[in-house]
């Protein structure tokens, strides 16, 4: 059967119709998958510019890391500032940035800067205050900028957050060690000594918490152990020095045996020149050893001890007030005499306007004028 004009028009309109629709309606899908594919790729850009950051910031606070442990803190410090700079708006609210200012705080710690460490590590802790990192640095730097209380409480929380970490409780004993809440820092040593019993550093801060109690043998004990564990450990050898010498002046003054108590001083010779073989800079370790042997009569190996430490540091007002008195007892008055006006010239007035000077048979110490009559007895009026 045919197909008449008319009728053909018929279809071929509704076939244009038809067609229409459906491109119609195909360019709508393309457009919108296009739409998606803009918006899914837009997205894509702003993941990957957000991954490149933290890469840049990952590769300068590592490469300030690694700088850091050579030991150059002022090359380190460039690369921490080089990660801030990268988003310095974000730096102070992303607390990806966390790990950057503590270890700039670090750095700046490093070089003395205790003041800006500060401000670095206040930082660190608003962007992620629940790192114990960061707590245990910010107690570092508060004990050395003397606020001790403080600190503390920084060690309260680092407990809280994680107690079985035994360096938290290491510093936990030397916070109570500055604050002399010595039972304490003994129980905080001990609980980490729990924790790590190879910890050499924790030992040492029981042998010293048990010393401020006036335990001396047993503090030695574990002193010992801590020497066991870490034999050039300077501050630790340092420390049984102080042990030996404390109880050699508690036996003096209970007038022992001066056998006895000389082969105790003899001791502390020995763990003074230990401290001074690993740390040959220990100004009080040569300090020390002079009065050890000030205290057995030996005025010349005295005074050489003196002198080693005044090569460290020649403006040491203590280490001249000692070397003046065994200079004295040896008769040279003079030279003597220069020693004690210099060591008055140094500690007084500038630092204890308010104290005068005078001599103990433990050294050089000050005392706080209380009245008219004290001052009589200042030493720069005689």
């Amino acid at each position: 059967m045919g197909i008449d004009g008319g009728t053909l028009s018929i279809y071929l309109g509704l076939l244009a119709i038809f067609l229409s629709i459906i491109f119609s309606e195909s360019t709508t899908h393309q457009l919108d998958g296009t739409i998606i594919r803009l918006d899914y790729t837009q997205k894509q850009l702003i993941n990957t510019q957000e991954q490149l950051r933290d890469i840049q910031i990952d590769y300068w606070n590592a490469r300030g890391v690694d700088q850091l442990r050579k030991e150059e803190p002022d090359v380190a410090i460039q690369s921490y500032d080089k990660a801030i700079s990268i988003n310095q708006q974000a730096a102070t609210r992303d607390p990806r940035y966390a790990k950057v200012w503590l270890n700039r705080a670090n750095a700046l710690l490093d070089l003395g800067k205790n003041l800006d460490a500060f401000h670095d590590i206040k930082i660190a802790y608003e962007l992620n205050p629940e790192n114990v990192k960061i707590l245990d640095t910010k107690r570092i730097i508060l004990h050395s900028l003397g606020m001790n209380n403080e600190a503390a409480e920084d060690v309260k929380k680092a407990i809280e957050l994680d107690s079985k970490i035994s360096g938290i409780w290491i510093n936990t004993s030397k916070v109570y060690l500055d604050l002399n809440r010595y039972d304490d820092a003994l129980m905080a040593a001990n609980r980490a000594i729990q924790i790590d019993s190879d910890f050499a550093e924790a030992w040492g801060n029981k042998g010293n918490a048990i010393l401020k109690k006036g335990k001396w043998d047993e503090a030695i004990e574990a002193f010992d152990k801590a020497i066991e564990l870490k034999p050039k450990y300077a501050t630790i050898w340092f420390n049984k020095g102080n042990a030996f010498l404390r109880k050699a002046d508690y036996l003096r003054d209970k007038m022992y045996n001066v056998a006895d108590i000389n082969n105790f001083y003899e001791k502390a010779i020995h763990a003074y020149d230990k401290a001074i073989e690993f740390q040959p800079q220990n100004l009080n370790a040569w300090n020390n050893r002079g009065r050890c042997y000030y205290k057995q009569r030996y005025y010349g190996a005295a005074i050489e001890s003196y002198n080693r430490a005044l090569d460290i540091n020649p403006q040491d007002a203590l280490v001249l007030g000692n070397k003046s008195k065994a200079l004295k007892q040896l008769g040279m008055v003079s030279e003597a005499d220069e020693a004690y006006k210099r060591a008055i010239e140094l500690w007084y007035p500038q630092v204890f306007p308010a104290y005068y000077i005078y001599y103990t048979d433990s050294g050089f110490e000050a005392r706080r004028f209380s009245s008219a009559i004290d001052r009589q007895h200042d030493p720069t009026n005689q």
